[in-house]
């Protein structure tokens, strides 16, 4: 296959910009890993959302998996009775809120004496901390923590279209299989593009990490 110089020194330069996003995103990943870690969450514990689409949480999944948490979205689309359920069903001891969410978490906190954290994403609220202030402060070293294929890695809950919704349950092994075959389905590309429609609560997570694996 031939390509012309043009299209060459395009490719090269695309890559170089994916390698230093991706360099910088490492780094902010690890900030998040090493600021949950100081928070108290320890292998194999839940770390939440409950946010709108957004490039937080794929901050999540990655310092989760750093960190040897695991990782489950809460469908904002629930009532505040059903967010309750899910997170009381994750088990969640640290989670991510976005601006929009506060209230309802604020007014369910009573209720859920296992939430020891609060982080709040787009906003600064009394009684949770302030994600890019968090960020700021925390170490971008790489954890150190031993993991094994079979630890479990996420937790995708259902719609709950015929009953409560249920928590799927996915190990790193498996987490790996999904995004590495999205990744190898789709002929991802560095120099690709994509418009992100799913929400990211659920199975459509699976395409931006097969991004990012693509690298």
């Amino acid at each position: 296959m031939c390509f012309s110089s043009q299209t060459a020194t395009a490719s090269s330069s695309a890559t170089r910009k994916a390698r230093k996003s991706s360099i910088a995103g490492c780094a902010r990943w690890n900030r998040l890993a090493n600021a949950l870690i100081e928070c108290g969450l320890k292998k194999g514990e839940r770390l939440g959302f409950l946010l709108h689409n957004c490039a937080e949480i794929i901050d999540a999944y990655a310092a989760a998996s750093k960190a040897a948490a695991v990782v489950g979205g809460v469908n904002y689309r629930l009532s505040p009775e059903g967010i309750q359920k899910v997170i009381e069903d994750m088990g969640c001891r640290v989670l991510l809120v976005g601006a929009e969410f506060v209230d309802t978490i604020n007014a369910l906190r009573p209720h859920l004496p296992f939430l020891e954290t609060c982080i709040s994403v787009g906003t600064e609220v009394a009684g949770m901390i302030e994600y890019e202030s968090l960020l700021a402060k925390a170490s971008p070293a790489e954890p150190r923590l031993h993991t094994h294929v079979d630890d479990l890695a996420h937790i995708i809950y259902t719609t709950g279209t015929t009953g409560a919704p249920k928590g799927a349950m996915a190990t790193r092994q498996i987490a790996m299989n999904r995004i590495s075959s999205v990744a190898i389905e789709l002929s991802m590309d560095v120099s690709d593009r994509f418009v992100m429609v799913f929400p990211l609560f659920h199975v459509g997570i699976y395409l931006p990490l097969g991004f990012i694996f693509r690298g």
